[in-house]
């Protein structure tokens, strides 16, 4: 009995050992939802101080994704206060220095940049005391990459009795086949339509805490609410091969527009299987979205007489 129990305990310490264990994705990627975080920089400003006093303002950002955004692409601004109050900038200040993306197997750490505001100051009257939120965003340009390996087949291929060596059935996203970043490509499907063709079945969705704008767009433009209706949601999706074609609103092409403010939108292409194959084959689809991106973050103040 003694012995039985023994063999027990140790079957359920290995049980508990395979749970804990991490299962590294297939795909190239990291794969997750982060982008680019933002927060104030501890006692830059501190939180209580005396009216004409001088406090430091600072931001810390973080690039927990896995895309490099370029030296000066990416701008921060302090708002919800009245600037001038407080002798503070109301415009975009812009980034020097590259925000380096994560890589698998190679820096799974993004970069960080400090960004400096100079110092706030308030010297109206303050009866007891005054208490403000003071805020921070980020707008920054961001790219989300894909990979998937679709089956290229066909009715023609199927019903001539070929090889079948890969199923278009299922959904052809594996971990770690879509990068790191707030937009994401949530699901990848496929059919058959027509004889000599594909269909394939995307589905896109900003699956983070920000706002998702056009990346044409400037981070100004996103401020005002008129403006900014134009730009909201707005995603562009490039697509390869070339002969992938998508049904974007008022065009067929391989690259074009989708609007995923109001949630996950779905996007429908199609690709013709090459008619000389005597089998089905695996052809790889890379997906690439681009857009802007507004994260933000607070700090509440308060101002003694």
């Amino acid at each position: 009995m003694k012995r039985m129990c023994l063999l027990l305990v140790g079957i359920l310490f290995l049980v508990a050992g395979c749970k804990e264990e991490t299962v590294e994705g297939i795909g190239p990627f990291i794969g997750g939802v982060d982008g680019v975080t933002i927060s104030f920089k501890e006692g830059a400003p501190i939180t209580e101080f005396s009216k004409g006093e001088s406090v430091p303002v600072s931001v810390l950002l973080k690039n927990n994704g896995e895309y490099t955004i370029p030296s000066g692409f990416a701008y921060v601004r302090l708002y919800g206060i009245k600037h001038d109050n407080f002798g503070l900038s109301p415009t975009y200040t812009p980034i020097s220095g590259e925000l380096r993306g994560a890589q698998k197997d190679f820096l799974e750490e993004g970069g960080e940049q400090e960004v400096s505001f100079g110092s706030l100051t308030y010297n109206l009257d303050v009866r007891g005391k005054l208490d403000q939120t003071l805020r921070a965003k980020i707008c920054y340009p961001y790219k989300t990459e894909a990979r998937i390996n679709t089956c290229a087949s066909s009715r023609e291929i199927s019903e001539a009795g070929s090889d079948e060596v890969c199923t278009v059935e299922g959904e052809k996203i594996v971990s770690g086949g879509v990068s790191k970043a707030p937009v994401q490509l949530t699901s990848f499907t496929e059919r058959l339509i027509g004889t000599d063709q594909v269909a394939f079945t995307m589905e896109f969705a900003n699956q983070h805490t920000g706002e998702v704008f056009n990346s044409e767009g400037k981070c100004e433009d996103f401020d005002d609410a008129t403006t900014s209706l134009s730009h909201a949601g707005m995603i562009k999706i490039d697509l390869f091969p070339e002969d992938v074609i998508c049904s974007f609103v008022g065009q067929d092409a391989n690259s074009g527009y989708l609007n995923v403010k109001d949630g996950p939108k779905k996007l429908v292409c199609t690709m013709t299987v090459n008619s000389a194959a005597d089998s089905s084959y695996v052809e790889e689809v890379t997906v690439n979205v681009d857009y802007k991106y507004i994260d933000s973050t607070s700090v509440d103040l308060t101002i003694l007489g």
